[in-house]
């Protein structure tokens, strides 16, 4: 909603006369409005008989946290807390949201939550975020560990995603242990965050294919992120059959698929193989691979000698 439409929207809201109702349809609005817009007409309910409550803040805090407006989430949980509004769960989980690229002041919002016991899991979650967003995987690790009871799928697999971005695959490969240890039920999520970080710490493709076997037993159905993952694996480390074997089990590759499994059978010398399936990724219609045209076909000895 434009700024235009949102101020008219609210002198309406304003000029009616049953508080209760302007309340709730100046709620709605914040939810709507960008947060410049959310912020002034906080000041505007603030100076008007319809005095705004924590459901209000809280859509204000929504609105500043999609765009990591993260200075002022502090600043509107610092003036909630003036109020003596009672600050829920829902509204410290918003603000450390809104802190996610800011991972040490999202730590110290989650540790002053769980002194007052307002820890939750999507506050535990987003902070581990903030703190894989930074590549702090010691610190999500310390998160995770005091989240004693805030612990499920999502907070480990944001801790996997953590340990991925920092090239941590063995401590990516310890939680997903530690989270089927304590009754945690993994998801595709999880394996999948799991198998991109062997496939990032270059290859490790028997971890790669155990993984896929261990989904399995969960009863995860493989998808094209989990597939991709651990085909760009055993293209790292060489393995050009097992990688056209395991592309061979997926209904249509992506580019990542395509290209890694080319790339592998590019380093095994299988030149006719390689132009094959770069035919076969044009019949599905990718006309490119990973920014270059079929690698297979681009290096093949034949064309080169045309």
């Amino acid at each position: 909603m434009g700024a235009a439409k949102a101020t008219r929207r609210l002198e309406l809201i304003l000029a009616g006369s049953h508080v209760a109702r302007k309340r709730k349809e100046a709620t709605q609005l914040l939810k709507l409005a960008g947060w410049t817009f959310a912020l002034h007409l906080l000041n505007r309910l603030e100076h008007s008989v319809v005095v705004p409550d924590l459901v209000a803040w809280s859509a204000a805090q929504n609105r500043l946290a999609k765009q990591l407006a993260w200075r002022q989430a502090v600043a509107l949980l610092g003036e909630v807390q003036q109020r003596r509004l009672q600050v829920d769960a829902v509204l410290t989980a918003v603000t450390i949201n809104a802190c996610r690229d800011r991972w040490q002041q999202a730590c110290a919002i989650l540790a002053n939550a769980t002194r007052r016991n307002l820890s939750s899991q999507v506050a535990c979650s987003s902070s581990i975020l903030a703190c894989g967003m930074a590549t702090e995987w010691r610190q999500a690790l310390a998160v995770l560990s005091e989240a004693k009871r805030c612990l499920n799928v999502t907070t480990y697999s944001c801790a996997v995603s953590a340990m991925e971005k920092a090239a941590q695959w063995q401590k990516a490969l310890q939680l997903l242990r530690q989270a089927e240890g304590q009754q945690v039920m993994p998801d595709l999520v999880l394996y999948s965050s799991v198998i991109s970080a062997t496939e990032a710490a270059g290859g490790r493709w028997q971890h790669a294919l155990q993984l896929l076997e261990d989904a399995r037993h969960w009863r995860i159905q493989a998808n094209l992120v989990m597939l991709s993952a651990a085909i760009s694996a055993l293209e790292k480390g060489s393995e050009w059959q097992r990688a056209l074997r395991l592309l061979a089990t997926v209904g249509r590759p992506d580019l990542v698929a395509c290209n890694a499994a080319i790339s592998a059978c590019k380093q095994g010398s299988a030149w006719e193989l390689a132009l094959r399936l770069g035919e076969r990724c044009e019949t599905l219609c990718l006309t490119r691979c990973g920014g270059v045209e079929f690698t297979g076909q681009k290096t093949s000895p034949a064309r080169k000698s045309q």
